[in-house]
């Protein structure tokens, strides 16, 4: 058995799925042609690799051995593939901005990797269903924080490109080091991060906390990734699933750690933006009622629900139980706390009320959300055999 490349949290998924007593025995090796290449005359039971250019999969073709792709810098092939769902993911960074008002939203990413195109479409998609639309740059070029992989010119057009936005631009990275890259120019180019730009990358990588601002950012679940993937090459060896038509495994992301680099609200109106720090700060609250959030905005509660159907086409109630449900997310990942505690600390006045409100939010009852996130290490996947 060997895997190719590999994160950290993506190993400790395999290993995971693993330590029941399967008796694996791992080779680890760097991704290259020439590793590929050479298990053509030595082929493991199963490889689980990072396939992420046509030359790989090609080469993949010749190997008589069961594989399991973890890229989805491809589109859907032969290989069968588990990883993350890059729509879902577009989506969940379209939902972050828009609850918090913004209003102009943009995109950053490359022309090639499949990921990147299923991002911006999942980001279009639910701009779409708000009636709203998003700016996309494109570069040619897979940057990397690591090699720095730029030229002046394309330094120059993503300058001219931002400073071309207008103010208060909620703007989504197909990944960190993009997102990094963005908010070097944007200094550069004298505009302020997050409060003309706010900037949301992907993947959680090391360097996020060390740009400035630090970075926001989707969670990509490489644990889940990594459990899922040694799985699926599990029952591919044993013969429970058959490799064609090959299987397409999607796990989906459901958590954005919030940084400074997203960390405002972006609303012309003022009376609005006192309302959503408001209920932000007292969400935890049994008491709140939209009364006291009309209160603390200075303005009637007809105005101020009219207000929040105009811009952000929810009500002032919904936001309340939105803010209480996107805290219970983040209590549901410690263990020690029981539910109905959790239900307690985020406001809610019963168990029952705090399942119903978490379920129309997400889909899952709190239990469900706290397996899936916590107990596994990522969140419930994608169906199989996935179309995008």
């Amino acid at each position: 058995m060997i895997a190719v490349t590999g994160s950290r949290a993506l190993l400790e998924g395999v290993a995971r799925f693993v330590r029941p007593g399967l008796p694996w025995v791992f080779e680890l090796a760097p991704l290259s042609e020439k590793v590929l290449a050479s298990l053509q005359t030595d082929p493991p039971d199963g490889v689980l690799a990072y396939l992420g250019n046509d030359s790989s999969m090609e080469i993949v073709k010749l190997l008589k051995t069961c594989v399991v792709n973890i890229s989805g810098a491809v589109p859907k092939s032969h290989v069968p593939r588990v990883c993350v769902d890059s729509v879902a993911a577009g989506r969940l960074a379209a939902e972050h901005f828009l609850q918090r008002g913004f209003r102009h939203f943009a995109y950053v990413g490359y022309t090639i990797p499949a990921f990147s195109n299923e991002r911006l479409d999942g980001f279009r998609q639910r701009l779409a269903e708000a009636g709203l639309g998003c700016d996309a740059f494109l570069a040619e070029v897979v940057l990397s924080y690591e090699t720095r992989q730029r030229t002046g010119e394309l330094d120059q057009a993503m300058r001219e490109w931002l400073l071309a936005l207008p103010p208060a631009t909620a703007l989504f990275a197909a990944n960190d080091s993009l997102a990094w890259w963005v908010t070097e120019i944007a200094h550069v180019a004298d505009v302020a991060i997050p409060e003309q730009l706010a900037v949301l990358g992907m993947d959680d990588a090391e360097f996020s906390t060390l740009s400035w601002p630090q970075l926001s950012t989707v969670v990509t679940p490489f644990e889940m990734i990594g459990y899922e993937a040694a799985k699926l090459l599990h029952q591919l060896v044993e013969g429970e699933v058959a490799s064609a038509p090959a299987p397409d495994i999607r796990v989906m992301p459901t958590e954005i750690i919030t940084r400074q680099s997203t960390d405002v609200l972006a609303t012309p109106d003022a009376a609005l933006a006192l309302a959503l720090r408001y209920i932000r700060e007292h969400a935890d609250d049994a008491g709140l009622r939209v009364e006291h959030v009309a209160a603390a905005a200075a303005i009637n509660r007809r105005s101020l629900e009219r207000r929040f159907q105009q811009l952000l086409q929810r009500s002032p109630l919904d936001e309340i139980r939105r803010a209480r449900v996107e805290r219970a997310k983040h209590l549901l990942k410690r263990p020690e706390l029981s539910i109905e505690q959790i239900a307690e600390s985020c406001g809610f006045s019963s168990r029952k009320w705090f399942s119903m409100a978490f379920k129309a939010d997400t889909g899952m009852t709190p239990p469900e959300f706290r397996q899936s996130v916590a107990a596994m290490g990522g969140p419930r996947l994608s169906p199989l055999d996935r179309t995008r």
